[in-house]
């Protein structure tokens, strides 16, 4: 007999348990630190991944000033806060349906 899984969690096919997708459906492995160790800035490829964009449509956004806010550190690195990342995401969220 089969058994499936529970809600929210994925299933590989060796059976390993992954943890449910973030909201903006990256796969969040448990081997993350928690909140009070995790990095508070990441960098462009880092947040690129954070948000399930590639990095030139991360970069595109930045530069045409319809991204996330960001810091340069230098003339060329730039980060960005995770929770500019969050607030990013909150902001252009879109609801659908309902009453007009």
């Amino acid at each position: 007999m089969r058994h499936r899984p529970r809600e929210g969690v994925a299933i590989r096919s060796d059976s390993t348990q992954l943890p449910p997708p973030t909201p903006c459906g990256v796969l969040m492995s448990s081997s993350i630190p928690s909140d009070d160790v995790r990095p508070a800035y990441l960098s462009s490829d880092d947040a690129a991944r954070y948000l399930a964009l590639s990095v030139p449509t991360l970069k595109r956004y930045r530069y045409q000033g319809k991204g996330p806010a960001y810091s340069t550190l230098g003339p060329r690195r730039v980060v960005y806060a995770i929770a500019d990342l969050d607030a990013w995401v909150a902001a252009n969220r879109v609801v659908t349906g309902g009453a007009r």
